[in-house]
């Protein structure tokens, strides 16, 4: 999946903070910070869904929004 860049639900962007170009070489483009939350596994050892910051909602790795009757992995 590609970087999302900001949120199917609510459409708030997520990337608005630019990384300073001199610490451009420890980064990939594009280069400004993310705000989007991943949730993670620990048992899995992977992200399985992100959490938007601004309006709390919670999607897939596809950008599809989580069925909040669906338990997370």
């Amino acid at each position: 999946m590609e970087k999302l860049s900001h949120c199917p639900a609510c459409g708030e962007l997520w990337h608005t903070i630019p990384i300073p170009e001199h610490l451009h070489d420890q980064y990939s483009p594009p280069y400004f910070y993310s705000r989007v939350v991943a949730l993670q596994s620990w048992e899995h050892d992977r992200t399985h869904s992100y959490h938007c910051p601004d309006c709390g909602t919670i999607f897939n790795l596809d950008g599809t929004i989580r069925n909040a009757d669906v338990s997370l992995p």
